[in-house]
């Protein structure tokens, strides 16, 4: 567990706690830090987006499945495969 303190005004407050990672290295994503933009997609994966386009047709699954595949980063195409 990670402790955080924070000073100001001569007292000394507790601000948050996480679990530590047994990892070195990487990071932990704490969905209530997050921008609220952010939060909508954090459980959104491409397979699921996938999956739900196939059930509208072929072709829209071959859409979003580019729309993904053509950003440095798949979540980065989520906002257009949603069409929003």
């Amino acid at each position: 567990m990670l402790w955080g303190y924070m000073m100001g005004d001569n007292k000394v407050r507790f601000t948050a706690s996480h679990v530590r990672r047994s990892q070195r290295s990487g990071h932990v994503t704490v969905n209530p830090h997050m921008p609220k933009a952010h939060q909508r997609y954090s459980n959104t994966t491409p397979a699921n987006l996938i999956g739900r386009a196939q059930r509208i047709g072929g072709n829209v699954a071959i859409l979003v499945e580019r729309l993904m595949r053509d950003r440095p980063h798949p979540e980065q195409g989520y906002r257009a495969a949603m069409g929003k």
